[in-house]
């Protein structure tokens, strides 16, 4: 362990050795002054003001040496105490490792894709806010229950909703139990640290006049229409649908057996004809996908999923048929990290070499014609790599564009049909989104009289409670009506249903007070 500098820099440095592995470590104090020849000269001849500096850097390394010192005592009692309990040493995890440790984590079924990059994500965002809050702090092992609470500090800062807020505290559990369960962080935080309570934010069902406004937007969509199709039909979860097999489809019997990715209960779904014409529009292929582009596209990129299907809620909430809105605009952070995220997707091809170069430049600020200029390329080749990422994507960030053909004019016009607003949390909540037509299936399901049993069968709820607190969402005049249907006319005044109401009423229609019994008909529809 010494004191050292770099030529370059104008931070003082220490050397460290830490689990055989030699590091060096920025310490935060600057060099002041002349600098000598040597790092360790004294003398007249010596800038006062540099020895001033030295001093204050060997008192941070000293400071530093001790910590890891102790931390290394403190680590081999720990893994002394594994050793008896377990009769093997625990794994030792570079926290910059976390997102890949994360998945190497034995569970019973794979996670899905977009729960595996939030965790990927969040894990990561931890080993940076490590990096610059707590110099020398680098694996597992070393995170102390003051680092832990000061990270989740940080994201109560960040503004997260309680949910998300949950969920992180959840995924460092999950991480300490599995690699360090005796880790101070683990024992005296992690595990004491009580849930924050959730504000749940229902989704709405779709109407059947919205049903069919979505159903006639997808129309020329070849690519997400069947998956529309397939959720509203069937009430599965997004990824379900994108992976759906044909193993798994019995056209014959007019049923899907499958087991759910989130939960794994089996579900058995009957085949409505609104699904069956798309289903046989499509072939059976190789890769054993019954929608194989969704598929590919969602186990690379769900989020490329989930902008195709909001921008077809959004033209058909909208009431606008053109098809010319552009995928929402995030931040530039996640813009990059998203575009590189497809690139590295392309496995290294020299295609996707000269797309990331070309990427990379765009975002920094070039043009299109600078960045051919430089990478000795066409103009249009420029373009078509830049659209490609756009679309692939889902993040609008090619500059120039009218804002009248942006998705986010087109979805800032029009906010209240898809999102609502929260008491606390970073984000409006989506309520209406692919999982909605989970809800309107439900909601429709059991609006229609069928047992809570059949439902349950169809949407793999394993309580019943779950199915009507978080998907049953009647509007106001079917939740009267099927509760006055039900009720004796002793509480209801003798009153009918609204159909038995407009059969009478229909009925008694003649020539001569035909368009008095239509108004009346109408109204009775309307509620009124």
């Amino acid at each position: 362990m010494a004191l050292d500098w770099k030529q370059t820099s104008q931070w003082w440095y220490g050397r460290f050795t830490e689990n055989a592995r030699s590091k060096l470590v920025n310490l935060g104090i600057k060099i002041i002054g002349t600098r000598p020849e040597s790092i360790n000269a004294i003398g007249p001849g010596v800038d006062a003001r540099f020895i001033l500096s030295r001093g204050k850097a060997l008192q941070e390394h000293d400071r530093l040496r001790d910590e890891i010192r102790s931390r290394s005592n403190l680590q081999e009692v720990q893994q002394k105490i594994i050793e008896l309990k377990t009769g093997g040493r625990m794994e030792s995890v570079k926290l910059v490792d976390l997102p890949e440790a994360w998945a190497r984590i034995p569970r019973r079924r794979d996670p899905g894709a977009d729960y595996a990059t939030y965790c990927k994500t969040t894990l990561g965002r931890f080993a940076a806010f490590m990096a610059e809050k707590w110099r020398g702090v680098d694996d597992l092992a070393s995170v102390s229950r003051d680092h832990v609470a000061e990270f989740m500090e940080a994201e109560t800062g960040r503004g997260v909703a309680p949910k998300t807020w949950n969920e992180t505290l959840k995924l460092l559990r999950r991480i300490f139990r599995h690699y360090q369960p005796e880790a101070d962080a683990y024992r005296r935080y992690l595990t004491s640290t009580p849930s924050r309570q959730v504000e749940t934010v229902f989704r709405k069902p779709f109407s059947p006049e919205e049903l069919r406004a979505i159903l006639a937007a997808a129309q020329r969509d070849e690519f997400i229409r069947p998956i529309i199709v397939t959720g509203i039909c069937t009430a599965m979860r997004r990824g379900d649908v994108c992976l759906l097999k044909w193993a798994d489809v019995d056209l014959a019997r007019g049923f899907i057996s499958v087991k759910t990715a989130k939960t794994g209960a089996p579900v058995s779904i009957p085949i409505f004809p609104l699904l069956n014409n798309e289903l046989k529009k499509r072939t059976v292929n190789g890769s054993g996908y019954v929608f194989r582009e969704a598929a590919e596209m969602y186990q690379k990129n769900p989020y490329g999923i989930g902008w195709r299907i909001k921008k077809v809620l959004t033209v058909a909430m909208q009431g606008d048929d053109t098809g010319t809105v552009r995928p929402p605009e995030p931040s530039p952070a996640e813009t990059r990290a998203k575009g590189i995220a497809y690139i590295e997707g392309l496995n290294g091809t020299p295609k996707a070499q000269r797309m990331n170069a070309v990427f990379n430049a765009y975002l920094d600020g070039k043009s299109g014609p600078e960045i051919a200029a430089e990478q000795g390329t066409s103009k249009a080749s420029v373009s078509a790599y830049l659209n490609e990422i756009e679309a692939n994507i889902g993040c609008r960030f090619l500059r120039g564009r009218p804002m009248g053909e942006s998705w986010a004019a087109l979805e800032k016009s029009n906010k209240a049909q898809l999102l609502a607003t929260r008491e606390t949390g970073r984000r409006r909540a989506s309520v209406r989104n692919f999982h909605a037509f989970r809800t309107t299936w439900i909601t429709l399901a059991l609006n229609a009289g069928v047992p809570l049993e059949v439902v349950r069968r169809v949407t793999g709820h394993t309580a019943a409670e779950v199915v009507l607190k978080h998907y049953y969402r009647p509007d106001e005049e079917a939740f009267r009506q099927a509760l006055q249907s039900v009720m004796p006319a002793l509480m209801t005044d003798g009153a009918k249903s609204r159909d038995e109401r407009l059969r009478e009423a229909i009925a008694r229609m003649t020539p001569r007070t035909l368009k008095r019994d239509i108004a009346k008909a109408l109204a009775i529809l309307d509620g009124t």
